[in-house]
């Protein structure tokens, strides 16, 4: 009884085994070929008028320069409060303006300690005449010496320009598609996936639209990288761009 047990197993198994694999074979027809696509990048750029201009002003007690130069020394309370009142007295909101006793002095060196004052003005084309303007008076009272002033002029709403340039990099990165899917000869399909791209790359300079301009407000390292960017950021005009890597699907 046990042995004509065992017959009628093994009988099953070998009876089951042509149709499994049937199965596997068919499952594996019936898988379809990968999706053939293409990945580029796209660029676009959009501008506006500026709003305001975010200004940091960086500030030493003796100025670095003249007989006996450098001379420098980080200025007290007293001389940093005297430009404090300065700047309200000219227009200038209160609480736009931050107070850095020890600020990291760029033009000085990198890491060269320094007092700064940060504050936003509202009027971009009359900035030069109103910096002139501090630098005669605060050498009339004796106050802190301007060693340097850094700027960026800003928009108050970004996400309008920011969305202009999404789709001229939208409408770039398809150009370029096309182009390509042109010399495989075929032709561009529907879109599979589009992300933003902040490769550092000197070409396009600082992309990431609203966050790379929001970046240069604090007159980091960002903003001395961002000088090799050819966006413009101007009284006239302030220029944001956006980089894409977008992937299409190829047809015949």
């Amino acid at each position: 009884m046990k042995n004509r047990f065992l017959v009628i197993v093994c009988a099953l198994a070998l009876a089951l085994l042509p149709a499994t694999s049937l199965s596997a074979s068919a499952a594996e027809e019936l898988l379809p070929d990968p999706e053939p696509t293409l990945s580029v990048l796209g660029f676009g750029t959009a501008s506006a008028v500026p709003d305001s201009v975010q200004v940091k002003v960086q500030l030493g007690q003796e100025p670095s320069f003249g007989p006996g130069a450098p001379q420098f020394e980080i200025p007290d309370a007293a001389g940093l409060e005297r430009v404090r009142s300065y700047l309200i007295e000219n227009g200038v909101a209160e609480s736009s303006i931050q107070v850095e006793f020890f600020s990291r002095n760029f033009p000085l060196g990198m890491f060269m300690p320094g007092s700064s004052i940060s504050f936003s003005y509202p009027d971009p084309d009359g900035l030069r005449d109103f910096l002139q303007t501090m630098v005669v008076e605060l050498a009339a009272e004796r106050g802190p010496a301007i060693q340097d002033v850094q700027f960026a002029y800003l928009v108050d709403d970004c996400g309008v320009i920011e969305e202009a340039a999404m789709k001229n990099a939208l409408q770039n990165a398809k150009k370029r598609a096309e182009t390509l899917a042109d010399l495989l000869q075929m032709s561009v399909g529907r879109v599979i996936s589009v992300a933003e791209d902040n490769s550092a790359n000197v070409a396009v300079g600082a992309s990431g639209g609203c966050i790379a301009l929001t970046g240069l407000r604090s007159f980091g390292i960002e903003s001395v990288m961002g000088m090799m960017s050819p966006l413009t950021n101007s009284a006239e005009k302030v220029e944001v761009g956006i980089l894409l890597r977008a992937t299409f699907a190829l047809e015949p």
